[in-house]
Order: structure tokens, then sequence, then C-alpha cells
């Protein structure tokens, strides 16, 4: 509430190891109180031990993946909402106040077929976990055949400031950009100051605005 041209977006949300109604509530209110600036990001996560401390199945975490955000997307868009499904029993179940614009979804996922069928299919952006360029191709063939136009898609990259060298981080950023990457994360290094990441992640910014108008 205290910005006005900042995006927000969680990078990433265990999504199976919560009840779908609790994150459809925070995150309507997080996209109300930023004025529909905060973004989703979820995936399913590869720890049996957090699904153990969380009371979850970690066998089910697919399926019940998808269910959640089926449940979300109609919470977001519906006054009152009934559903039955596998993991989830809704009767006339609301949150006040819908919130008349989508939350963008983000999926954080390996580059299988089966995941990358789940992004094209439920997704508004991808946050893969590996290089991007080979996956990439595939997940544009999959969202045409989900009738969706890969244009409108959020494609995300990674790029390292771990080296101090402007020069990486600009061939970086425009090899992301010539693969069609419409968003870049930047990771500072891990064995610095909190103080001194930020700053190096601030010069990695002013960079590559001055070079390539980000």
């Amino acid at each position: 509430g205290a910005t006005t041209g900042l995006q927000f977006l969680t990078s990433i949300l265990i999504l199976p190891m919560f009840p779908a109604p609790l994150v459809a509530k925070q995150a309507a209110e997080l996209s109300f109180v930023s004025g529909g600036r905060f973004q989703l990001g979820v995936s399913i996560s590869w720890n049996p031990y957090e699904y153990q401390a969380m009371g979850q199945d970690i066998h089910t975490r697919g399926a019940r993946l998808e269910e959640q955000i089926t449940v979300m997307k109609r919470l977001w868009s519906e006054p009152f909402v009934h559903f039955e499904g596998r993991f989830h029993s809704l009767d006339g179940v609301g949150l006040n106040r819908p919130l008349g614009h989508p939350i963008p979804l983000w999926m954080g996922t390996g580059v299988d077929e089966r995941l990358l069928r789940r992004v094209a299919k439920l997704a508004d952006g991808w946050l893969p976990n590996v290089d991007p360029e080979e996956p990439m191709a595939r997940l544009r063939t999959y969202l045409r055949e989900e009738g969706l136009d890969p244009a409108s898609f959020r494609f995300s990259g990674r790029l390292s400031a771990a080296n101090d060298n402007p020069a990486e981080w600009v061939a970086a950023a425009k090899r992301l950009q010539g693969l069609g990457v419409t968003h870049i994360s930047v990771s500072g290094p891990a064995d610095v100051p909190v103080a001194a990441t930020l700053d190096r992640l601030t010069m990695v910014r002013e960079v590559l605005r001055a070079e390539l108008g980000m």
C-alpha cells in the first residue's frame, strides 16, 4: 500500500500444503491492498518433511494443486461458489467481495511433459527451475494446443549476479530476452551480508535499465 508501481510475486508458495480457500482469501486481500499488483507463484515441492509437518499427503500434491487452482479462480470471480471435488467441498462459500480482476498465476516446475502441460492448462506464467531455452519451445506448443497465444504468456528466466561483472549481467539478460523471456529473476551472491546483496541487485537493475531499457 506504500507503493504505486512495484509488482509483487510469491516465488514460490507450496500451494498443496495449504487450504485453497485460505490462500484465495489472502491473495485477494493482497491484490486489493496493492491495487491489483499482486501475482501468485505456486509449486508442489519435492520435500516429504514439509508435507508431513503440515499434515498433507505428498503423493496427491499434483492433483490437489490442480483442483486448488480451479477452486481459487472461482472464488476470485464468483460471489458464492458451489464445488464438489476430490479434495474440496464448498457449499455457497465466498470471499465477501469478488475481486473484479484476475490474479496472475505463475507456476514453478521442472521440464517433464506432464508438468509443462499442467502449466499450459492452468497458469499465466512459468517459473522454471532450470535453463529455459529448450523447454520454452515445448511449452509454447502446449499453450497452442490449449488454444492459447504464447505471446500473452509470461516466461521467467534466472540471472545470477554472484560475480561483480556488469558485462556478464548484460550478456545473460540479452540471451534471455532472445529466448522470449518476459521477466528476469535476479539472484545476488549468497555469501555476503544482506545490505551488500541489496546493493548488488540495485546495481544490476541500473545496468540492465541503461543497457537494455529493462
